[in-house]
């Protein structure tokens, strides 16, 4: 059956093997094994569990514990957040709580400064900052916690509220000279969407787990705390100072607890795109940890490294065990020996049931309800967002020091635009810029040998290009595509439009031009996320701002979408040469943008532009 196998088949089958075992173990079987390790280290008396003492501390026993909470643009829960600071129980005189305002443009300074001055929150022992300069999270926590008195430091987000027994959990835990750590559990106060709620069930069980395995493998930003004489300034560039800063204490020799009486209630609602979003950023952290923690990874370091790997590792690393699993399979079906081809074909089929399942969702959410098909939709979106974290981490996006709040749905400007299209949109980007990258590679050689050979230069042409638009920032990115033109083309004129017959194009860049070849390496900037298969025609920055002032609503069109390969403005209305044409082009994009109102009309509409390019193709109508 494997007499025509040949090492390339090998390599695959094993490649499948281990990428769909780990993906399988991090999701099903640890949980099991940790089942087990909990049960029997029960039996042994060696768990370690939060400390549910009874016993009682006198006043002057109690430690001193420092409440920091960073807050930007928080004016619709400052005020909610201090009175519940008000209600917890914990001698006054033995706890204060610090809350910086780190450039706030809203009212979150006036509405606390407010709230302080009531009868109820005036005993409050607050020192509220309000700075003008926006440094971010990260730069706040260093320069507050040093200047701190308690000996015990709380982090907590404002939108969180906090069980008014919370400082006494933590002080009973922290009579443990050996805990360096205590965290809560996480809760929300509205949380609609079924999957989620399974979700944030099953990583609780993971930290019970784990807490009875003596693993504390990360906290909920919403509460956590430390011992201050443990905390060490962060890199300002740590993306998730509530793993960064609990790991690097615990590998330092202190445990960690979960204790599941401490709980943090968050306020504000989540939705499917700040859900996105926020997976996006935890996969960004993921990475990040990963690479600063590997020393966790030496035996010596027991459980934890055994949880560290089974959970943040091999979770970082999912979204590409899934591409190897999709790659291999579909090797593995090319392949001449029955068996590989055969096992390819099933794994293929498997996986491709899988995600048309997940895109049917998408399409049909009240047909498929919250039952298994839901949860497995809830599972692929969360690792779609985690390559969308391993694209941002490794191209340098959101590494900035400044504060990048996930705006509420009513306050941003892509709100037209559902979260079930983009996240279908994108999944079709993915999937089908992967297919076309691994379908027409070996084209790849052949073309740009015979640019080379046309005129002297690289083969390929990069620029930096204008991307995606949120209500916070636009982001940047350097495309890439076959180069058609001299590599002088724009050393005397500047940034300029190119223009029918232009004398700048080689022999063999107008016939990349007229077939769209040229275009082709941009599949690589799909996958990465920069661009879409369809959208707005991706502008250069050097010509952005005078067209913005030129044509009314110009930097709307990229708001909410990413610039595309193709779109109507392409196919429509061609190359800019004029005014004239850039106003056409908002006009196309803007209404193209109109569509995405649901998944059926995103369905028809880019199917519809997909049909027309093979048209520009075949007819060479491009220019």
């Amino acid at each position: 059956m494997i007499e025509n196998s040949t090492t390339f088949d090998i390599a695959a089958i094993l490649a499948l093997g281990l990428s769909g075992f780990l993906v399988v173990y991090s999701h099903l079987l640890y949980p099991l094994i940790l089942k087990v390790i909990s049960k029997k280290e029960s039996r042994n008396g060696a768990v370690h569990e939060p400390d549910n003492s009874a016993q009682e501390f006198n006043a002057d026993q109690l430690p001193r514990i420092t409440i920091v909470i960073p807050a930007y643009n928080e004016e619709a829960s400052i005020a909610q957040k201090i009175c519940n600071l008000s209600a917890l129980d914990y001698p006054g005189d033995r706890f204060d709580v610090i809350i910086h305002c780190d450039g706030c443009t809203d009212k979150t300074f006036e509405i606390a400064e407010a709230t302080l001055a009531t009868a109820v929150c005036r005993s409050l022992n607050i020192s509220l900052v309000n700075a003008h300069q926006n440094i971010g999270k990260i730069a706040v926590l260093n320069r507050t916690v040093p200047k701190a008195r308690g000996d015990i430091i709380a982090f907590s987000d404002v939108s969180a509220l906090l069980s008014i027994n919370a400082l006494k959990r933590l002080a009973l835990n922290y009579r443990n000279k050996d805990v360096g750590i205590v965290a809560g559990t996480y809760d929300f106060f509205d949380l609609q969407n079924s999957d989620e709620q399974s979700y944030w069930q099953y990583q609780r069980n993971i930290k019970i787990g784990e807490q009875k395995l003596g693993a504390l493998i990360g906290c909920h930003g919403a509460f956590y705390s430390i011992r201050k004489e443990l905390f060490s300034p962060l890199a300002p560039d740590t993306i998730n100072d509530d793993f960064m800063i609990p790991m690097s204490i615990q590998q330092n020799g202190f445990k960690g607890v979960y204790d599941r009486d401490i709980i943090a209630l968050e306020l504000e609602s989540s939705n499917r795109d700040q859900d996105y979003k926020r997976r996006i950023r935890i996969s960004r952290g993921n990475i990040q940890q990963v690479l600063r923690l590997l020393p966790l990874l030496h035996p010596k370091f027991g459980g934890l490294a055994f949880s560290f790997l089974s959970t943040k590792v091999l979770r970082a690393l999912t979204p590409i065990l899934l591409i190897l699993c999709l790659v291999s399979s579909v090797m593995l079906a090319m392949s001449k020996a029955p068996l590989f081809q055969i096992t390819g074909l099933l794994s293929l089929t498997a996986q491709l049931t899988l995600y048309s399942l997940t895109l049917l969702h998408a399409i049909y959410p009240k047909r498929f309800g919250s039952g298994p098909v839901s949860k497995l939709a809830y599972l692929v979106r969360g690792h779609l967002a985690g390559l969308a974290g391993w694209g941002s981490y490794l191209f340098g996006q959101g590494k900035g020091t400044a504060w990048n709040k996930t705006p509420r749905p009513e306050q941003s400007r892509s709100f037209y635009i559902p979260q079930s299209v983009q996240f279908s949109k994108r999944l079709f980007d993915v999937s089908a810029s992967l297919a076309g990258l691994l379908a027409l590679l070996p084209l790849f050689p052949l073309i740009a040998l015979l640019i080379r050979l046309d005129s002297p230069g690289p083969a390929l042409f990069r620029q930096k290009r204008v991307g995606l638009a949120t209500a916070d920032q636009t982001q940047f990115f350097e495309m890439v595509k076959f180069r058609t033109m001299r590599t002088d083309a724009e050393k005397k004129t500047g940034a300029v439009w190119a223009q029918k017959n232009d004398p700048r194009v080689t022999r063999i860049g107008r016939f990349l031009r007229k077939t769209r070849i040229d275009e082709l390496p941009q599949l690589w900037n799909v996958l990465k996320g920069d661009m879409s298969l369809i959208g707005p025609r991706p502008e250069r920055p050097e010509l952005y701002g005078k067209l913005e002032k030129a044509v009314p609503f110009f930097a709307e069109r990229n708001f909410g979408v990413r610039p595309g390969i193709t779109g109507p403005a392409q196919i429509f209305n061609g190359y800019d040469a004029t005014i004239e044409d850039v106003r056409n082009k908002a006009a196309w994009d803007h209404s193209y943008a109109l569509q995405l109102s649901d998944v059926k009309s995103w369905v028809s509409v880019d199917l519809e532009i997909l049909f027309k390019t093979v048209g520009v193709i075949v007819g060479r109508r491009g220019q």
